[in-house]
């Protein structure tokens, strides 16, 4: 229920001309109360239910390089007092063929990308978390330490601790002799910040492409409203 009309506000240097209800699926009147304001009494205005109108409004001069659309976009604003209804929101709306267009040009690489990288975590997640070896190394007479090591370009080897900043590059064969005992397996730390922002990058792949088919969809449901 519309407690009073809905207002449709111009700020001062604008002006309301004329206007007139075209289309709606209740008993609506158009008003111009003065310049500056247009009212719609609906009285009982359920959800589903649609007014449309045409107005004619005049904008002062400018010398900004703003396009007459831009600046009445920015200048209108909606009062009301609807029952269950927060608040009025202004959209746009755009032609079948332009919003498919859309759809396509944005759509269809969201959904590649979330394919791809679907498939990726898919086939991650079936290999399952590889993991590494780990060594105990003598650092010093008196220290030994849990290391993995990395071959580099050259015939040397890259030791890196997981206990301290400890580093060293050094040849294969001296590696072997300074290690104590056998590796043991274990999971790769850098594997789990994968898994987690893997997940993540996909979820806000879907989100950008859910928004364009739902924005496809609510103009195709707006065009139909308004008949076009």
């Amino acid at each position: 229920m519309v407690e009073q009309p809905i207002t449709i506000t111009l700020p001062k240097g604008y002006k309301w001309l004329t206007g007139r209800i075209v289309d709606s699926t209740v008993k609506a009147e158009f008003i111009q109360v003065d310049d500056n304001n247009v009212s719609i009494s609906t009285g009982l205005f359920r959800c589903g239910e649609y007014i449309r109108f045409h107005a004619l409004a005049q904008l002062p001069e400018t010398d900004k390089d703003v396009s007459n659309s831009e600046r009445f976009k920015k200048a209108i604003s909606f009062k009301h007092r609807i029952v269950n209804t927060k608040s009025i929101k202004e959209t746009e709306t755009h032609s079948q063929k332009d919003s498919f267009r859309t759809l396509k040009k944005k759509g269809i690489p969201l959904f590649l990308m979330l394919l791809t990288t679907s498939g990726i975590f898919g086939f991650v997640i079936y290999e399952g978390i590889p993991k590494v070896l780990v060594y105990s190394y003598v650092v010093s007479k008196s220290n030994v330490e849990q290391v993995q090591f990395k071959s580099t370009n050259s015939d040397l080897v890259k030791v890196t601790s997981n206990e301290s900043e400890f580093e060293i590059e050094q040849p294969f064969p001296d590696f072997i002799e300074r290690t104590i005992g056998v590796p043991t397996l274990s999971d790769q730390k850098d594997n789990y910040i994968f898994y987690i922002l893997l997940p993540i990058y996909i979820l806000i792949i879907l989100i950008l492409f859910l928004n364009q088919v739902f924005e496809y969809y609510r103009n195709r449901r707006l065009l139909k409203i308004l008949g076009d």
